[in-house]
């Protein structure tokens, strides 16, 4: 359960630093930059939790196949 908590602290973080570097940029001159911050942190909170998935959710379905089958 802590890695859950862990997890929502990280995207958490990454919103937020999200949003103040959004308030730095003006979308109005540069809107290309806020996509390309916009489409980084998506990414980056995608892989922060297939990262999550294979460490703990993957690991616990694959204890339960072998205990299943033995």
């Amino acid at each position: 359960m802590s890695e859950f908590w862990t997890l929502l602290g990280q995207i958490f973080s990454v919103v937020i630093i999200q949003s103040i570097l959004e308030m730095i940029i003006d979308k109005d001159k540069r809107p290309y930059i806020s996509t390309i911050l916009s489409i980084a942190c998506y990414v980056i909170c995608l892989y922060l939790l297939v990262q999550f998935v294979f460490s703990n959710i993957i690991g616990e379905i694959y204890q339960l196949f072998t205990q299943a089958f033995r």
